[in-house]
């Protein structure tokens, strides 16, 4: 096989290399600006009299004054020195092009002696060779590295070559293999570490070999069951190989043999680096690589970076499958005793971390993960503060189980969505979703929400009318509105039924209203239309009217949750990865409310309304998202028109109009003994802030402040302060949360005090030590176990869940004997077969459908007309209806044969 020549020029080879002296480097390369994937010298021994081809000295050689740069060596009898030097210049000697006879030297079988030697005989050995490579370069200086004059003046430097191996001394076997492997890649072939060899228990041989050593074997030649593709065949038995031993007395690695023959194509530089051996994650890489994946980037994303981070692919030392198989070695590794198990010890991790964190899960009979819902101590804190207003809904393709992900959400004081809590469901059953509520007022300290808004699932329904009666369950009205267009076809209705959702209407008017539009559509027999007045109660706005819903019509928050989810999760996440990623997600949106909490807390809104000191106090009390609602409830007083004012003991009522609107007035009732003030349009009620005509009010009644009975506390900025809470007067979760958060900045000034000197130190630590075991020993004795979630117990992985979702389009399934679902096999287009496709069918057009004869090949089937039975391609197909037929195969019946397209 033809061999590849090497031609490299003196600076292509010495930025390289690390030598000692710098000034042997060119003028424009400096040691420090050599490249990263260079700076990782090998360290080889090398014999006595060989060094820099200036005659300068290497560190820890001993220069005599006036010697002229001669070497001297401190001691005559060491062997050789250990130098930090590269591969490549580490064997660099003046020779000619690689064209010449330096090239032929590079390949064939070269032995060196296997007898130990002294330090005579070794020189004598490395003379007769310097010899040999002084004929082969054309000059030589009599050190083995040519005469640095000509080498000036020719300009060429001859790459390394396998006599260069002979007589060299390695400290390790890993140095040889390094050593190797470097005039490997500069060859274009990779190495193999093959046979060793021990004697008591002590390595004392070892072979390397060429990648493509060997052959495959021929069992993998005749596998006929095999499913995937046969992979690329890469062994050609090439011989090439170098032989290492072994010597005890010197305690070094010494060259016995090297083989250099390849019966190969060698890969040019542009491939080498791609062949196995030459592959290799650093450090570094494997840390970056953790790093970015930590905060949830793609792993394809990643590779795309770490190229351009270095200058291209060329320049990274690893490809895209070595990046994919870290990463899933990675993951494999975090779940190694079980996904499940592994989820369920992180999360026992964070509450044994933070004692507010709770987490349940449920196992099924053949033991395994059912459902697990989780909320830290800070969610806990935020549904007691927002939890009057709870969204949820299920998304789906989360994890790889296909288990559906509930995220249960509010509003928080700045009209941001806040998360309260998640939960993988088992499944979407009553009795589910049921142990799901339970569990989730149990963790909530049994405070039930004023309002819940979901999307209808009827099993939710159900659910919540068992283990929350008292709540209101709002229906979400954009999934009305789909359902809408999908059963009723009349685009008039859905105007009038958006309507009837969101206006502002009395009962009696929504009840008219309704009435008259079913009938003059014609609508009055249509059962959809039937059922959804019948539920108008938990949609139509007539009926929640007065009941505080936080903004809240439809599930669009929840939506938008999932939505922004899908962005750090993938269907084939395991459960660990997706706890993971929405702590990420929790982390994101808690970043916003402290962003949207600094711009309401130290930045003031320019007051444009005319009533000034109301609107400066509602820039003061509120936050600034509703401080914007505020404001234009503000800015609405101008469009009021006064229609009257009566007194009815020590309350006043003011009767108000809209301008352009003066038949629908709206009633004031103000009180200044109590100050209450109340509006008939209950847009307090609804929402949380007064309503225009309050403010109109409150112009005549000359308020310069909002009483505090109109300023609810879930919208001001101090919404989340708890130091308006004592902690040692309330029970229950939310007084467990206080005493929590004043105990912790107690402990805060222990360690404060604690850490000034080291006796105050001890005193500290005993004293801490003592209280932890007094109040566990308390804690055991009142619960009967320590914090924490139960033991895990092994616990297995769940089982692929079947959700409610619509089933993909293409993927649909047909159902079997034993009740269990299959999805449909392709069949082949040109016989109808399932065994293959159409381009490795081996049936023609003209033979007829191929059917199964006593041959076991094709045969023809007749078909008769008259017949109500159509002949099928395959043989369980034979009774199919020609119409079913002409569905499935793309037949064609003529002259009473089945024939296919041709």
């Amino acid at each position: 096989m033809p061999m590849r020549q090497h031609s490299r020029t003196a600076e292509r080879y010495l930025p390289h290399c690390r030598w000692a002296d710098p000034s042997l480097l060119p003028h424009h390369q400096h040691p420090h600006q050599q490249r990263a994937e260079h700076r990782h010298p090998q360290r080889m021994l090398l014999p006595p009299g060989e060094g820099p081809p200036d005659g300068s000295h290497y560190p820890d050689q001993v220069q005599e004054p006036g010697s002229g740069g001669a070497d001297k060596r401190h001691n005559s009898q060491e062997v050789a020195q250990l130098l930090p030097i590269d591969f490549d210049r580490s064997f660099n000697s003046e020779g000619k092009d690689s064209v010449g006879s330096a090239s032929n030297d590079s390949r064939g079988h070269y032995s060196a002696s296997d007898d130990e030697y002294d330090d005579d005989d070794y020189l004598e050995c490395n003379e007769g060779r310097e010899s040999g490579e002084k004929m082969v370069g054309g000059a030589d200086d009599g050190n083995g590295w040519g005469d640095a004059n000509d080498a000036a003046e020719v300009g060429l430097r001859r790459p390394v070559v396998a006599t260069d191996f002979l007589g060299k001394e390695f400290a390790t076997e890993d140095d040889a293999y390094a050593a190797y492997k470097e005039f490997a890649k500069s060859r274009g072939f990779g190495v193999r570490k093959g046979d060793i060899a021990r004697v008591n228990g002590v390595l004392i041989r070892r072979d390397f070999f060429c990648h493509r050593q060997g052959t495959r074997h021929a069992k993998h030649y005749d596998r006929p069951e095999r499913v995937r593709e046969e992979r690329l065949e890469s062994r050609t038995d090439c011989k090439a190989k170098l032989k290492i031993y072994y010597d005890m007395q010197h305690s070094v690695w010494r060259v016995r043999t090297i083989v250099d023959e390849h019966n190969h194509e060698l890969a040019p530089a542009v491939f080498a680096r791609l062949i196995r051996s030459h592959r290799k994650m650093s450090d570094g890489d494997k840390a970056q690589v953790d790093s970015l994946k930590q905060f949830g980037i793609a792993t394809s994303k990643i590779m795309a970076y770490m190229a351009g981070q270095s200058g291209g692919y060329g320049m990274l030392r690893f490809t895209k499958r070595d990046l994919y198989n870290y990463v899933h070695g990675q993951r494999v590794a975090r779940i190694c005793d079980g996904d499940a198990a592994a989820t369920i010890s992180y999360l026992e991790g964070k509450a044994n971390a933070d004692m507010r964190t709770v987490a349940r899960y449920t196992r099924t009979s053949d033991n395994r993960l059912g459902s697990l819902i989780w909320a830290d101590g800070e969610m806990i804190t935020d549904y007691h503060l927002f939890g009057d207003v709870l969204a949820f809904d299920s998304t789906y393709r989360s994890n790889k189980y296909k288990k559906p992900l509930v995220v249960f959400s509010g509003s928080n004081h700045h009209k941001q969505t806040s998360i309260f809590g998640f939960v993988l469901l088992k499944d979407e059953e009553v009795r589910t979703y049921r142990w799901v509520l339970l569990n989730l007022l149990d963790v909530m300290g049994q405070k039930n929400p004023c309002v819940v808004v979901t999307d209808g699932d009827k099993a939710m329904r159900t659910a919540i009318a068992e283990v929350m009666p008292t709540a209101t369950h709002r229906l979400c009205g954009w999934h009305l509105e789909k359902n809408c267009v999908q059963r009723v076809k009349d685009p008039e209705f859905r105007k009038v039924f958006r309507k009837a959702i969101y206006a502002n209407f009395e009962i009696s008017e929504f009840e008219e209203y309704w009435k008259a539009s079913v009938e003059s559509l014609g609508l009055e027999d249509n059962s959809w239309v039937k059922s959804t007045y019948e539920s108008s109660e938990s949609w139509a706005m007539a009926y929640l009217r007065g009941t505080f819903c936080a903004g809240y019509r439809t599930t669009s928050r929840c939506e938008g949750i999932n939505a922004f989810v899908k962005g750090f999760l993938k269907s084939t996440d395991s459960i660990l990865e997706l706890v993971h990623s929405l702590d990420r997600v929790v982390k994101d949106y808690r970043n916003n409310e402290v962003i949207a909490q600094f711009h309401s807390t130290y930045y003031s809104s320019v007051l444009t309304t005319g009533l000034d000191s109301i609107e400066r106090f509602a820039s003061k009390v509120y936050t600034r998202a509703v401080f914007r609602e505020v404001k234009k409830q503000i800015k609405a007083v101008a469009t009021l028109l006064f229609r009257a004012k009566d007194s009815i003991s020590t309350t006043t009522v003011y009767t108000f109009s809209r301008m352009g609107k003066p038949n629908r007035t709206h009633k004031v009732l103000v009180d200044p003994n109590e100050g209450k003030i109340e509006c008939e349009c209950s847009m307090w009620n609804s929402e949380g802030i007064p309503c225009s005509h309050i403010f109109c009010a409150m112009k005549y009644e000359g308020f310069e402040e909002i009483p505090p009975g109109l300023v609810l506390r879930r919208w001001s900025k101090d919404a989340k302060d708890c130091r308006l809470t004592a902690a040692d007067s309330k029970d229950g979760s939310e007084g467990r949360l206080l005493r929590y958060g004043a105990l912790c900045g107690a402990m805060s000034l222990v360690a404060q005090l604690g850490s000034e000197d080291a006796a105050e130190f001890v005193v500290a630590r005993d004293g801490i030590a003592s209280l932890t075991k007094t109040l566990q020993q308390r804690f055991v004795d009142k619960v009967g176990s320590k914090l924490g979630l139960s033991p895990v117990s092994g616990i297995e992985d769940p089982v692929v869940s079947k959700t409610k979702g619509a089933p993909r389009k293409g993927k649909e399934c047909v159902p079997i004997s034993q009740g269990e679902r299959t999805p449909k096999r392709r069949r082949c287009t040109n016989c109808g077969e399932a065994s293959h496709t159409k381009r490795t069918c081996t049936w023609h057009p003209g033979e007829g459908v191929a059917g199964n004869d006593d041959a076991g090949g094709p045969s023809y089937m007749e078909h008769d007309s008259q017949d109500a039975a159509a002949p099928c391609a395959t043989p369980e197909a034979r009774h199919c209806h020609t119409n079913e037929v002409s569905k499935r195969f793309p037949f064609r019946f003529e002259n009473h044969r089945v024939m296919l397209f041709g």
